[in-house]
């Protein structure tokens, strides 16, 4: 790896936030096995929401991950993110909205949620991935699935 001081700082924030994209990708994808490969070998996952959440290592990570994928269909959306970066590791702060949906059916609940991520960033392998992760739901709400045609044309509906 580079010499931290001649890193390319702006290559650098792009790696990290591809990885923190490839996360929710492997999330709503439910392909626990890329999650774990987000996170450094022994990378810890954890929630100031909920304490009992706590997973650490990537097989652990990878069996929680499977767990969460009974949700059903999910999206995960960034809002924003702040990235700090010192030589070889860097902290971020994350802001995401996640849609909740469970089996997608007409008339069963969706859950829409706030969330906030606070990370730290390790180089593993020649690439940037999670050391730490801790989740924390910001807010949440409940609506209802409606059916997902696309609605009609205006010609369409003067016939």
């Amino acid at each position: 790896m580079d010499n931290p001081t001649t890193r390319d700082f702006i290559r650098d924030r792009a790696m990290i936030r591809e990885t923190a994209e490839l996360y929710f990708f492997f999330c709503d994808s439910h392909e626990s096995d890329g999650v774990a490969r987000c996170f450094a070998e022994d990378g810890l996952f954890r929630s100031l929401t909920q304490s009992e959440m706590l997973l650490r290592g990537r097989r652990d990570l990878e069996a929680g991950f499977r767990n969460f994928t009974k949700w059903g269909r999910c999206c995960h959306l960034i809002t924003s993110m702040n990235i700090v970066l010192d030589g070889e590791t860097a902290t971020s702060r994350l802001f995401a909205v996640s849609y909740v949906a469970g089996a997608a059916k007409i008339g069963d609940p969706i859950l829409v949620r706030g969330l906030a991520y606070s990370d730290k960033w390790i180089i593993e392998d020649g690439r940037w991935v999670l050391a730490e992760r801790v989740h924390e739901a910001l807010w949440q709400f409940q609506n209802t699935l409606i059916p997902t045609n696309l609605p009609r044309s205006s010609s369409s509906l003067e016939t």
